[in-house]
């Protein structure tokens, strides 16, 4: 017989009720005896197992082994009850999160989007500057802002003023030379004319298949839109 849950009220009529999450409850009248309850829903069985194949899949909890992407790598989030409150620490396999921070998969979303954020603006300005360093100084845009953006990978302003995604930080390093590159060029060509690939190529003479990458790895974290100007 499926398990089930019974409420007894002041009710006359018995009711059977699947809620979202696959819980089957019993609604019944206080003075109704159990034997025919039970008899009720043993008859229901296979309308039950029915309508319990209909539910949508529940969604993966982080701790259930959903995977976290860290520069190309794929973590497992796990608890530790040995960190302070507040606290998330990445190791070789893992990132572990203390107890708090997995009150909930909200709750946890936001803490690893915020630590990535915050290794976002420690990495991607000094990733910048290495291809400023490359390339020549005249590359060199006036502001680098750091950001969890919905529209686009990144973006570059007529005051020379260059921002990225952090959401970048999900993906191989490659993927955000790509995308620096790309902004690099809107320094001199802001549109997406013949010039402007030109300078791409001459910044980034592998961004084709860097760009490839990118829309791979934008598939996985179910992000599609492209460079922007």
């Amino acid at each position: 017989m499926p398990e089930y849950t019974l409420i007894r009220s002041s009710r006359r009529t018995l009711v059977l009720q699947i809620n979202a999450s696959g819980l089957v409850q019993v609604r019944a009248p206080q003075r109704m005896s159990q034997r025919f309850i039970d008899d009720f829903v043993r008859s229901k069985e296979a309308w039950i197992k029915q309508q319990k194949s209909l539910l949508p899949p529940p969604p993966l909890d982080w701790l259930a082994g959903r995977p976290w992407w860290h520069l190309g790598q794929t973590y497992r989030v796990q608890l530790d009850n040995s960190l302070k409150p507040g606290k998330l620490l990445l190791a070789e396999t893992t990132i572990n999160v203390a107890p708090d921070l997995a009150a909930s998969n909200e709750a946890l979303t936001k803490a690893l989007a915020a630590w990535q954020l915050e290794q976002a603006k420690l990495m991607m300005p000094a990733r910048v500057d290495n291809h400023v360093q490359r390339v020549g100084e005249q590359w060199r845009p006036s502001a680098i802002s750091i950001k969890h953006m919905t529209t686009r990978w990144g973006s570059c302003s007529i005051r020379r003023r260059i921002n990225l995604n952090a959401a970048l930080m999900h993906m191989p390093l490659m993927c955000l030379d790509y995308v620096i590159c790309h902004e690099l060029a809107h320094l001199q060509e802001m549109n997406h004319g013949p010039r402007f690939y030109a300078t791409q190529g001459l910044l980034n003479p592998d961004w084709q298949s860097q760009q490839a990458l990118l829309k791979q790895w934008a598939k996985r974290i179910q992000m599609r839109y492209e460079p922007g100007l």
